[in-house]
């Protein structure tokens, strides 16, 4: 960052060169900021394409979408879910014209992950030089995080967008060269934000607070009524969101219940409150989609030092952490997870600040790019920019195995569409398929008609999940009652049922691994003809003992 205060906005990086003074000039490397783009676009088309099946969670929305008009969408939904009516509302038009298949609810994620990204470096150049401008694209294209609800039937790739959305506007009309056209832009960005992504609130009051107290601190009373005039535009808009949609979601018990150990413990009395506060930094910087990552905490700690002397871009970039930190002190927005990605294009901008910054002090940077200029001409000056793809492929490549880019049966998501095509294809009529967690109605209700499945296939024999104690033995006893008077039956189970004590729900419990549970009950009452064994799912086909022995007889 150069050195001249804030007597502009924010001077961008000059790592190098005067001539990179004002938006970066990114000369042959706009080549690879484009080659960053499409690699990152086909890791998300992939991912949403790749064949996986829905979540637990995304089926629940898409239940909710399938189910209700684009007035129905604006009321609670059903099943525990939350969402913007705005991506809803996109959701259910996509639909509508590609029909209810797996891939044109994934279309609206899909097409914002890839909005993201391409948003971050326009973004990026008006702030930072050419490496942070590279080092911010390739984080963006690569994040794990981003990649993956990129291709998830939830709105939290939306929400990143609209951050990264509202972030370019604000940085434009806090340009010298900002006409009233730009806050106008400023304006409608803003309020498309508010209607497509509740985080917006944060992103949006945030910089607009920057904004506005810039203006009056350099007494530019023009701007000022403009930015007055911005936040008039969205007070109307949010009134109008909060009659047709927020005043009916709002306070819903449900959701609060499910966040309650993710608001901030204000004042802290237990060690597990204090304990919010060491882990809340973590959860900020992994919005950044690196997660634990020494990169990502080195680099935004430099971001912070940096900024000491660029206030207005410290409070776009900042105010919203700080707002949806003092909404998550009243109780009425969780900081943690998912809830807080929203902030990835700020998170990933602070770092390239901070990586930039470094790269035009450090002095080293030039006495190697001298050693090699006569031997390589062609890296010479070229040194920051390597330096900055490197860092973020090695971000990737670290982070990568503990991803569910790598584990895609991790977080709710079951291998049951392929079992379930191999019970279709050998099943009888009279056999029941008994289901190994009570969760499974979700995958059946919504996959089976899609393959031609009955709807009620048999007895179900819901299982329930939630056991006080001794989670394998009921379990065990309730398959044997489900399984009590059929000769033959089919049983879908899987690995990683919560089953006794969980820290937000008492009544769940550890781990459990329902097909070893399941093949030791079925071997003690009868014989597993066949198993179907896939990722995380086994389908077992069974038949019991005396079945077994009157056809011997025979």
């Amino acid at each position: 960052m150069s050195g001249d205060g804030d007597t502009t906005p924010f001077s961008p990086a000059t790592s190098y060169s005067e001539a990179e003074r004002g938006p970066a000039l990114l000369g042959r490397w706009w080549l690879v900021i484009a080659l960053l783009i499409i690699v990152g676009s086909a890791l998300r088309v992939w991912r949403a394409f790749v064949g996986l099946p829905m979540r637990i969670d995304e089926i629940r929305v898409a239940v909710n979408i399938e189910a209700r008009g684009y007035g129905g969408l604006a009321q609670p939904l059903d099943h525990q879910q939350g969402a913007p009516v705005g991506f809803l509302w996109l959701v259910e038009t996509v639909v509508n014209l590609f029909g209810s298949v797996d891939w044109a609810y994934r279309l609206v994620p899909l097409l914002a992950g890839i909005g993201t990204m391409v948003i971050v470096p326009f973004l990026a150049r008006q702030v930072v030089g050419r490496p942070g401008v590279v080092i911010a694209t390739a984080l963006a294209a690569l994040s794990p995080w981003a990649i993956q609800y990129s291709s998830d039937l939830k709105q939290y790739s939306l929400d990143a967008m609209a951050t990264g959305g509202v972030l370019f506007a604000a940085v434009v009309a806090l340009s010298p060269r900002a006409t009233w056209k730009s806050r106008l832009a400023f304006a409608l960005v803003g309020a498309t934000a508010l209607f497509c992504s509740h985080s917006a609130m944060f992103v949006t009051a945030g910089t607009g607070l920057t904004l506005g107290i810039g203006a009056l601190c350099r007494r530019q009373w023009r701007e000022a009524g403009q930015l007055v005039g911005v936040a008039v535009f969205w007070g109307a808009a949010l009134a109008l969101l909060w009659w047709v949609n927020l005043r009916h979601i709002s306070g819903r018990d449900d959701l609060m219940d499910y966040w309650d150990q993710d608001f901030m413990p204000l004042p802290p009395r237990t060690a597990a409150e204090w304990g919010w506060y060491a882990r809340a930094p973590m959860e900020w910087l992994n919005t950044s989609g690196y997660y634990f990552n020494p990169v990502v905490l080195v680099f935004v700690f430099f971001g912070l030092f940096a900024l000491r002397r660029h206030k207005r871009l410290a409070g776009l970039l900042l105010a919203p952490v700080g707002l949806t930190l003092a909404a998550s002190a009243a109780g009425e927005y969780p900081f943690a997870n998912r809830m807080i990605a929203f902030l990835m294009p700020a998170t990933i901008l602070l770092l390239a600040v901070g990586f930039d910054w470094v790269m035009h002090t450090a002095r080293w940077v030039g006495r190697v790019s001298n050693a090699i200029q006569p031997k390589f001409k062609l890296l010479y000056r070229q040194v920051p920019e390597l330096i900055a793809l490197g860092l973020a492929v090695l971000s990737f490549v670290v982070t990568l195995p503990f991803s569910q880019i790598n584990q895609p049966w991790m977080g709710g998501r079951f291998d049951v569409v392929r079992p379930m095509r191999d019970i279709q294809q050998n099943r009888q009529a009279d056999e029941p398929i008994v289901l190994g967690n009570a969760l499974w109605w979700s995958y059946i209700s919504w996959y089976a008609p899609r393959m031609g499945m009955p709807h009620d296939p048999g007895k179900p024999g819901f299982l329930n999940q939630r056991m006080p104690r001794d989670p394998a033995d009921e379990y065990a006893d309730q398959l044997r009652d489900n399984l009590a008077g059929y000769d033959r039956a089919w049983v879908l189970a899987a690995d990683g049922i919560w089953m006794g004590h969980h820290p937000k729900w008492p009544t769940l419990g550890d781990m459990h691994d329902t097909r070893a549970t399941t093949r030791a009950v079925l071997e003690q009452l009868g014989t597993i003809k066949a198993s179907y064994d896939y990722a995380n799912v086994t389908a077992y086909y069974y038949v019991n003992r005396s079945s077994n022995e009157s056809q011997v007889s025979e």
